[in-house]
């Protein structure tokens, strides 16, 4: 018994997400809200299957490595890292990433040109759009939420 409880603790201090950023970065950690983007409907891609983010949904980042994005009654989480001045995120086993632009601490601008994949399951938008996005990109200001 005296065992099992051994390797429970060892597995479990084991198993915890370590910090995953650095010094520099701390600046991110915390809870974001959507200031302005060029849709209408949450600009990150997730798995809508359960329920719907609404287009300012609040975006949490924390210091494990994981991303949760959350709206009244819908919550999400996804992995992520930083490298040198992009947030990667890790969605259905590809890396989506956005350059990070730092207006302040309390102030970040995201660069993307991932259109939201989720959102054609729910209206049609013109390809050209879609393309024009892709190509061009797209920014989305976040300001830390006081919550």
């Amino acid at each position: 018994m005296r065992y099992l409880c051994f390797l429970w603790l060892l597995l479990s201090i084991g198993c915890k997400k370590q910090k995953m950023l650095g010094d520099k970065d701390q600046y991110l950690v915390g809870k974001w809200k959507i200031m302005n983007q060029p849709f209408d409907f949450f600009p990150f891609d997730y798995r809508d299957e359960q329920c719907a983010l609404d287009k300012n949904a609040a975006v949490e980042i924390n210091d494990n490595g994981t991303l949760v994005f959350s709206s009244t009654q819908c919550e999400f989480s996804e992995d992520y890292r930083i490298r040198d001045f992009w947030l990667e995120i890790q969605h259905n086993k590809k890396t989506i990433a956005y350059g990070i632009t730092k207006v302040s601490d309390r102030k970040i601008i995201l660069f993307g040109n991932h259109f939201p994949s989720y959102i054609l399951k729910h209206k049609r938008i013109p390809e050209e759009q879609i393309l024009r996005y892709d190509k061009e990109g797209f920014q989305i200001v976040l300001e830390k939420s006081d919550d």
